[in-house]
């Protein structure tokens, strides 16, 4: 649906589905509560406890150094040709990552409030008069500008 929303679980039964998962992975969410009973999860990106951010190359429990060039994830040069040595850390391991950032790829039966329940409005519209016309079903004579909406501005 394009939303986000922040959970937080205390108790290490709710999410001890993660534990020896990788990235990329997709994992039944029915142990994280019963709002939860029928939604399929993929684990997409997560910190560690010092934020080190995850990559999915890295198939490790622990940090370790991979030297990243330009157009890798997690890296931005500072010089031209320059290659670094940062650490970074894998999301497969023993314990869980203090944050993981998980995407819906089934939804279940019931809502979610804030996450499922609600359908975000589109920032932008239709630019081509083609698009506007198939969309409004309009005939070529038809002005599509009286069609068209404009991106709603809110000051201050």
């Amino acid at each position: 649906t394009g939303l986000q929303k922040l959970f937080d679980f205390d108790k290490e039964h709710n999410y001890h589905i993660f534990y020896e998962r990788k990235m990329g992975q997709e994992v039944p969410a029915y142990s994280l509560g019963d709002e939860w009973e029928d939604y399929v999860v993929r684990i997409s990106d997560g910190n560690d406890k010092q934020s080190f951010p995850t990559k999915q190359s890295a198939l490790l429990p622990h940090r370790a150094h991979l030297l990243l060039s330009d157009g890798h994830s997690c890296y931005r040069p500072r010089c031209t040709g320059e290659n670094n040595d940062n650490g970074k850390t894998a999301i497969s391991g023993p314990t869980m990552q203090p944050q993981t950032d998980l995407r819906l790829r089934k939804q279940g039966d019931n809502e979610i409030p804030g996450l499922t329940d609600q359908v975000p409005s589109k920032r932008l519209g239709l630019k081509r008069a083609s698009h506007i016309r198939s969309m409004f079903a309009l005939s070529k004579e038809d002005d599509v500008r009286e069609a068209c909406t404009s991106r709603q501005l809110h000051y201050g």
